[in-house]
């Protein structure tokens, strides 16, 4: 395993700005015990050499990522993994509330019910929130005046759930159904086009051929004579 992570890292492209950086001492002595702690790992060898450096770029760069927390079906969001969730779904419902709020506490259970709700429907959202203590800079770009305050990203656009809405889960789900409908085609080619004028055409002429058939009844229509 360790000859093909070794073959891996030759493949990975390191910029100079990442050695300097490999060279500072801090992260050196973060990375070196990892490395000389591996079976048959030498750093003077070029090759294990390539792997010391591979292992520095992906903890100073966090190539790993942040995996997002789940709580009773709500991702958790912070600083660290809030573009990426936002960037790597098309539907995230947002809530951004305070723990100090009684409106965001009281709020809480019917949001937690609409997000198990949305899982048994399979609806293609992901529920999420985010807490406004040390995210002050998340609260102002995403222009958060209260709380709570719910913001359906659908492909990255904001859409602010209506504060005139009812807080329910029922509500909740109601509304975004009618935010993931699928978009209504416009029919632009010149094909639809000739064909829906053809239909007004049989149209005007049935509508015609009706008030015609009027005036004959009218004609044959026999008088009342008091028979």
């Amino acid at each position: 395993h360790l000859t093909a992570i070794a073959g891996f890292s030759k493949s990975v492209k390191i910029s100079h700005q990442i050695l300097e950086i490999i060279e500072k001492k801090t992260l050196e002595s973060h990375i070196k015990p990892i490395a000389l702690s591996l079976p048959g790992i030498d750093l003077q060898d070029f090759k294990m050499w390539k792997l010391y450096v591979y292992l520095a770029t992906i903890v100073n760069l966090g190539l790993c990522g942040e995996q997002v927390k789940v709580k009773d079906g709500i991702l958790v969001l912070n600083k660290n993994n809030f573009d990426q969730t936002i960037s790597n779904n098309e539907y995230v419902f947002v809530k951004f509330y305070a723990s100090w709020c009684i409106h965001s506490r009281n709020m809480a259970s019917e949001y937690e019910k609409a997000a198990n709700e949305a899982s048994k429907l399979q609806m293609p959202i992901k529920f999420a929130e985010l807490e406004s203590e040390n995210h002050t800079d998340l609260m102002n770009r995403n222009k958060i005046k209260g709380y709570p305050t719910l913001i359906l990203f659908r492909r990255k656009t904001p859409i602010e759930y209506p504060r005139s809405n009812d807080r329910t889960s029922e509500a909740f789900i109601s509304w975004l159904k009618d935010q993931t409908l699928p978009t209504v085609k416009q029919r632009n080619t010149t094909k639809e086009a000739e064909v829906l004028t053809k239909n007004e055409e049989t149209v005007a002429r049935f509508n015609s051929s009706i008030v015609a058939s009027q005036e004959v009844l009218k004609f044959w229509e026999p008088k009342n004579y008091g028979w």
